[in-house]
Order: C-alpha cells, then sequence, then structure tokens
C-alpha cells in the first residue's frame, strides 16, 4: 500500500485529516467553504471542523458567504427512562429561528441524519420565541436539505411558517432556484390556508422552486402561496412528498397555490401522496381540501389521495369550482391520479380521479 501522504499535501505538511470530515452526500454542492454545527458543542467556537463546530446554525449562517456549505449534525438523544429525548418522545431540537440574508445566495444548509423521520434529522423547533418562522429565506439558490422543523412550540401565529421564501420580485429579496429536499415538517401553518404553512411564499414571487421528498406531519398547511403578492410563482415542481395527519381535522389544506395575484404558473405536482383520509376537514379552515390550484396552470399526475372515488361510497370530487377534495381549474391538467377504488358489488374500479368540471 502507498504512503497516502505522498498523495496528500496536508498530510505530507503534519495536518490531519479526521473521518468525520470527509462528507459524501451524492449531492452537487458549491465549491465555498465548508462549515459545521453542532448544538452539543459549547459556544465560541469557530466551526472549521466537527471538534471546533458552532453550536448554532445562525451562527455558521452569519460566518458563511455566498456558494458555502453548513452541516448540521443532529443534538444527542439520550435515552430517559427508556425514552426518545429529553422530556419523553421528543427528541432535543436546535431552539432558533433562522434567516438566510440576501446576501448569502446558493447557501446550502445540509442535516446528516439516519433517515426522513422526526428523531432522525436534526430538528430545528423554537420553544423560546413563541412567533415568527422558524427559517426565513432571503436568498436565491439555495439547499435545504434533511432537516426537522417542528411547530408545536409555537403560538396560534398566522405569521409562523416552516420555511417562508421572502420574494419580493427582488427589490430586496429574491429566492428563485431554492431547492428543499428530505425535509421533515411537523405542527406547522399555525393559521390557515392563505395565512402561514409548512412552506410558505407570502409574496408569491418565488420562482424555479423544487419541493422535493418532503415529510409533512399535522401541518395545517403544507406548502402555501398566498396573501398579498406582488407577483405569481413560477416554475414549481412539488414532487416525491408526503402529507398526513392523526386525524383530518388536523389539517386545513395540504398544497394552497391559490394566490392573490392569480395562483402561479408552470406547475409540476407529480407523485405525491396524500394520506388525510376522507378530506381535509379543520374546524377554522379556510380551504379544508386536499388541495387548492385556483387560478394555476400546470399538470397534476400521479398522485394517490386517502379518498373515496366510488360511486356508492358518496365519492369526494375534484373540479374548478367549490369541489370537496380538491379545486383544480381547466389549467391544470389531471393524468393518472387515483383514490381507493369501489367496494362491495361494484368493486372492480381502479380508483380513477378525474375532473368534474
Amino acid at each position: 500500500m502507498t504512503n497516502a501522504a505522498n498523495d496528500i499535501p496536508t498530510l505530507r505538511f503534519g495536518n490531519k485529516i479526521y473521518p468525520q470530515n470527509l462528507i459524501e452526500f451524492g449531492t452537487p454542492l458549491s465549491t465555498g467553504r465548508v462549515w459545521f454545527v453542532d448544538g452539543d458543542k459549547s459556544t465560541g467556537q469557530a466551526g472549521a471542523t466537527w471538534e471546533d463546530a458552532f453550536s448554532t446554525i445562525q451562527a455558521a449562517i452569519n460566518a458563511a458567504s455566498s456558494g458555502d456549505v453548513i452541516y448540521i449534525a443532529e443534538r444527542t438523544i439520550p435515552v430517559v427512562n427508556g425514552s426518545l429525548g429529553s422530556v419523553g418522545t421528543d427528541p432535543i431540537s436546535y431552539d432558533e429561528h433562522l434567516t438566510i440574508p440576501n446576501s448569502k445566495s446558493s447557501l446550502s444548509l445540509i442535516g446528516v441524519s439516519r433517515g426522513l423521520t422526526q428523531g432522525g434529522l436534526p430538528q430545528i423547533k423554537p420553544t423560546t420565541t413563541v412567533t415568527g418562522d422558524i427559517l426565513q429565506i432571503k436568498a436565491a439558490g439555495c439547499l435545504i436539505a434533511n432537516l426537522g422543523f417542528n411547530g408545536a412550540g409555537l403560538t396560534a401565529d398566522t405569521g409562523a411558517n416552516g420555511i417562508e421564501l421572502y420574494d419580493d420580485g427582488g427589490l430586496t429579496a429574491s429566492t428563485f432556484g431554492t431547492t428543499i429536499m428530505g425535509c421533515h415538517f411537523k405542527s406547522l401553518g399555525r393559521g390557515h390556508a392563505g395565512a402561514a404553512a409548512a412552506i410558505d411564499a407570502p409574496l408569491g414571487a418565488s420562482w424555479q422552486l423544487r419541493i422535493q421528498d418532503n415529510r409533512f406531519h399535522n401541518c395545517l398547511v403544507g406548502i402555501g402561496f398566498d396573501t398579498t403578492s406582488t407577483d405569481r410563482g413560477q416554475d414549481i415542481v412539488i414532487t416525491g412528498n408526503s402529507f398526513s395527519s392523526t386525524v383530518n381535522t388536523n389539517v386545513d389544506c395540504d398544497i394552497f397555490l391559490k394566490g392573490l395575484a392569480g395562483g402561479c404558473e408552470g406547475i409540476v405536482i407529480d407523485n405525491n401522496m396524500f394520506a388525510t383520509v376522507d378530506v381535509p376537514t379543520h374546524s377554522g379552515g379556510a380551504s379544508q381540501r386536499y388541495l387548492d390550484l385556483t387560478g394555476c396552470e400546470g399538470i397534476l399526475s400521479n398522485n394517490f389521495f386517502a379518498c373515496k372515488t366510488g360511486t356508492e361510497d358518496t365519492p369526494v370530487t375534484f373540479g374548478a369550482t367549490t369541489h370537496t377534495a380538491g379545486i383544480v381549474p381547466a389549467t391544470v391538467r389531471m393524468a393518472g391520479n387515483y383514490g381507493e377504488a369501489a367496494v362491495g358489488s361494484k368493486a372492480n374500479g381502479f380508483g380513477d380521479i378525474y375532473r368534474q368540471d
């Protein structure tokens, strides 16, 4: 075996390479500097290695420049009376509200995790300051991956989002080119459809977004483009996500793209799972549907809904007007969407979901 020092200059000059710093996730990243965050470390560190990691995520964001990468470790999970976490069933979390300013574009926040579950991801759960967004993004081209966002500690503040994409059309901030993938969202969107969401674009102007392979559980609103909009969202891909709830009264709307500027253009909503049984029915909700795509243009394809489609089962309906399961205008084509097929004597259908008007 050859001596690695012959090929690696840092070893040849007496420096060390630590295995924990050799991270390879298969995700293409920018060539900027790498920073490290570990909430179990003491404060006042430099963030250059795992041994010297920052103790808060915002400290790393403050130190970073455009194009940098921030790796975030999960907090240590102690076993307390045989239960998970410090207070029974919740993992120890980062108690923070975060902001990525407009000056730090193409920043990557990546959790070092064991899988897409609560307790498997580094979780951000504010409990000290109980109002406001967990993460506000005001910069373009950011990647948010493998992180948990838990809003259970927030009050019912209609302005509290999990991730807010603050984009005023480039006047002071722009979030085009953002990717959110492999994240877990729980108990978010504490207002209602049109007020707040797990992932929210309150000004509606975000373009070129990809929201992929995320898990939404007990989120009053999952993905929302709403309130007073400066521009229509455009080129938005929502794929591979799952939406669920403990009971259907916990959810108002999983995907709410009905913006006051007229909905979103060029949407692709493909291969998602809507697992709330028999349509969201939150008592204070403004939508009470799986999705509201009023004013949008694009395609709704290859999705699965936990609702009945058989005519003898009092099926829920989808269409352009006031339908019970989803408002899908004629400018959004529907292809290959399914629910539960008919039961009993007519149990020979395929559960196809189609528009009523």
